[in-house]
């Protein structure tokens, strides 16, 4: 079995899994953010849950509340997931065809 590695679509697909990856834990990380800068200010929200606080940001904010800063995000991540996986697929090729 002959691997072909193809730089260009490894690239998009690992851009296609960051951007499904980011998109189900940005909720979550948001929360997990807001919960961990307001620790010694003196707020409410520390003493709150991580489902008490997604809770208050979808009835404060609604859906888009909770993807507050998800461009930004969207914008290191996907670049970061297509180096990463196109390297790691083109050393491993190279690897394989050294070793054969």
């Amino acid at each position: 079995l002959k691997y072909s590695f193809k730089p260009l679509s490894s690239g998009i697909n690992a851009e296609y899994g960051g951007a499904v990856a980011t998109a189900i834990s940005h909720p979550f990380d948001l929360t997990k953010t807001q919960l961990q800068s307001s620790v010694g200010l003196g707020l409410d929200v520390s003493k709150r849950t991580l489902l008490e606080q997604l809770n208050f940001i979808y009835r404060t904010s609604g859906v888009k509340g909770l993807f507050v800063g998800f461009t930004p995000r969207l914008a290191k991540v996907l670049p970061s997931c297509a180096i990463f996986i196109t390297t790691f697929e083109g050393l491993k090729e190279y690897f394989n065809d050294s070793t054969s």
